[in-house]
């Protein structure tokens, strides 16, 4: 006698063939794309304006290089607050104690002998949020002398901006460039390169490939008195290669 066929036999057969396919099926893909992409050369790190290895390694390069799409829409001033605070007082007494000292403006009898001495807000801090990037602003009120400070969004000091009514003291850029630069903790980059400076005064400036971190430093003493700022700042190396062309 003939059997019938159980067509519930076939039902394990088919989904461990469908099963096959599906697991199959992506590698398939992924040849035909291989052998698609061969001959070419795909975009490096640097090509295509990525923070390489170098940077990723960098605490700093890398918090800048991601802050950089934080674009600053205008900026209001407000107070400090306790975070910012601190962070301003840490920065001061390092750059105290940094080649930068000889810079530090401090308050005269002028500013102590002003009303808010009393009220102890003679040396208030203001603050203004560009993007991902704090300034912390501190003036003295009878001298005119004041004191701003950069920071990234993790507190990190990247620059700051000096005016004094006096000349400022006689000091190297490319000292004043190292200091800022062992204070953002960046002692560690070895490819810092020459650039052209700009803007005014006195002027130098560096550029790291490998961080993607640009150093500046201005002072003029041409005025009177004095005028400084240094900073740092993630910059693609093609808006780099562009500025050198000018």
């Amino acid at each position: 006698m003939k059997k019938k066929f159980d067509k519930r036999r076939l039902l394990p057969a088919l989904t461990l063939a469908a099963l096959a396919l599906a697991v199959l099926a992506p590698f398939g893909w992924f040849a035909a794309r291989d052998a698609a992409l061969d001959g070419r050369r795909l975009l490096s790190a640097k090509d295509a304006g990525l923070l390489g290895e170098a940077g990723q390694q960098n605490a700093l390069a890398r918090r800048l290089y991601l802050d950089r799409s934080k674009a600053a829409a205008g900026y209001e001033t407000r107070p400090a607050n306790a975070d910012e605070t601190q962070w301003y007082a840490d920065a001061r007494r390092a750059l105290e104690a940094s080649a930068l000292g000889v810079w530090m403006p401090e308050p005269t009898a002028a500013d102590a002998a002003t009303p808010e001495t009393a009220a102890g807000e003679e040396h208030d801090l203001w603050v203004s949020e560009e993007g991902a990037l704090r300034r912390v602003a501190q003036s003295f009120t009878g001298s005119g002398d004041g004191l701003t400070l950069f920071f990234a969004s993790d507190g990190t000091l990247t620059g700051l901006q000096i005016n004094t009514a006096a000349p400022l003291a006689a000091l190297e850029l490319d000292k004043a460039a190292d200091a800022l630069a062992e204070l953002a903790g960046l002692e560690a980059i070895n490819d810092w390169q020459e650039l052209p400076g700009k803007g005014y005064g006195e002027t130098l400036a560096r550029y790291s490939p490998g961080t993607q971190l640009y150093l500046h430093v201005n002072v003029d003493n041409a005025a009177g008195g004095g005028f400084a700022t240094l900073g740092l700042a993630s910059l693609p190396p093609d808006s780099v290669a562009a500025d050198g062309d000018e």
